[in-house]
């Protein structure tokens, strides 16, 4: 599979390269003006109207079995066109699923397209009518965020004065508190903090974007935020006697991060290995300085190749893994593991409903840094967090 993209978006070009490292075989070529022809007649055209107006898209170039990302304010000038021009259309912002299914469909027209006027009549109403329908379901899919987004925003409100409450008891204000009762509050406020994080980044994963403010990052203590995530999955560890060795090393460079989103991120695949490690199973937490080598077409998020060997002076990052003897994961699912909604096995399913593990992905995609899962059916599965020194991001 050949992809053409014309486009400047940083966001579509990473989702483009991730779509093309599971084809074996498959290229991205970049354009910046629509001008300039596709690599070759068989690729994929996609156009962004953020490189140029709708009207310049060029009409001689074979649009016809493209892909058009527009805007929605951009509708009305898009459909006359594109009627014409028998693109598919996606409307901004784009996600991976909704991509991919395009592309799939453009690489079919451009299969079995036939030189007939009779077939193209016939069709053109059918055609009109899916286009529509298409446009007519990505709006309505905006209109779902939009009500997702209010539903957040009535959520937060009570969650505010829960935490507001718990920070007067905590202060002494309404009266003393014993020893026991402080813990108790304290663990009580801290998740009131991690749902409020929870409902923010649930909104995040469905838009595919950040839609409010941009992560906190400073340099910290990367270690500090996993101890804190295994404090608070504590009374699950001792309510089904899970075993737990936790072994730290100290990182060989500074990290930078935000420190609720990769504790939300430890949290997240502690509470699926828990889930999943059963009654007096083992979770093992180990985390150690790391050489990552970042291919140099893939962007930020291409993946590592390990150096067990290599002198002390190459580690460019941070490694935390978080492995249970729970249930394996089938090895043609284990890329699908982080995908919002994979249900694959029954109980089993180590994804549930997809969307801790999900969320986890978003964050440590912010920080630029790599999340993948490692499994043997029978052998139980690593949760593997990469996060990068500080001077290799700047």
């Amino acid at each position: 599979m050949e992809i053409a993209l014309y486009s400047k978006d940083l966001e579509l070009q990473a989702l483009c390269q991730q779509i093309i490292r599971l084809t074996p075989g498959g290229t991205c070529t970049l354009r910046t003006d629509f001008q300039l022809p596709p690599p070759s007649p068989s690729a994929v055209c996609i156009y962004d109207s953020n490189l140029g107006p709708v009207e310049a898209l060029p009409e001689q170039q074979q649009i016809h079995s493209g892909i058009v990302i527009v805007s929605r304010a951009e509708l009305s000038q898009v459909r006359t066109k594109m009627l014409h021009l028998r693109a598919i259309i996606l409307l901004r912002p784009v996600n991976r699923a909704r991509l991919e299914i395009a592309i799939e469909q453009s690489l079919s027209h451009s299969r079995y397209v036939v030189d007939s006027d009779l077939m193209r009549l016939n069709r053109d109403e059918l055609l009109e009518c899916l286009l529509h329908a298409s446009l007519r379901l990505q709006e309505y899919d905006q209109n779902r965020s939009h009500f997702l987004a209010r539903a957040i925003h009535e959520l937060r409100a009570p969650l505010t004065s829960l935490n507001g409450y718990c920070g007067l008891l905590l202060d002494g204000k309404l009266g003393a508190l014993s020893n026991e009762q402080t813990a108790v509050l304290e663990r009580i406020q801290r998740s009131v903090e991690r749902l409020t994080r929870i409902v923010s980044t649930m909104f995040d994963l469905s838009t595919g974007r950040s839609s409010e403010s941009q992560p906190d990052y400073r340099t910290g203590d990367l270690i500090g935020c996993a101890e804190q995530a295994l404090h608070e999955i504590e009374p699950q560890l001792r309510e089904r006697r899970i075993h737990l060795d936790v072994r730290f090393q100290q990182p060989a460079g500074e990290l930078c991060f935000d420190e609720q989103h990769m504790e939300q991120v430890f949290l997240n695949l502690l509470d699926n290995s828990c889930k999943f490690a059963g009654r007096e199973g083992m979770i093992r937490v180990v985390g150690y300085p790391y050489f990552w080598e970042r291919r140099v077409n893939g962007g930020p998020f291409a993946g590592d190749r390990r150096q067990p060997g290599a002198p002390n002076t190459s580690f460019n990052s941070y490694r935390i893994d978080i492995s249970d003897n729970g249930p394996g994961i089938p090895p043609d699912q284990v890329e699908q593991t982080f995908d919002e909604s994979t249900v694959y096995s029954g109980g089993n399913d180590r994804s549930g409903a997809g969307l801790g593990l999900a969320i986890a992905r978003m964050l440590v995609r912010q920080h630029q840094g790599h999340i993948w899962a490692e499994s043997k059916t029978s052998q139980g599965t690593t949760f593997c967090v990469v996060i990068a020194h500080q001077q290799e991001l700047t």
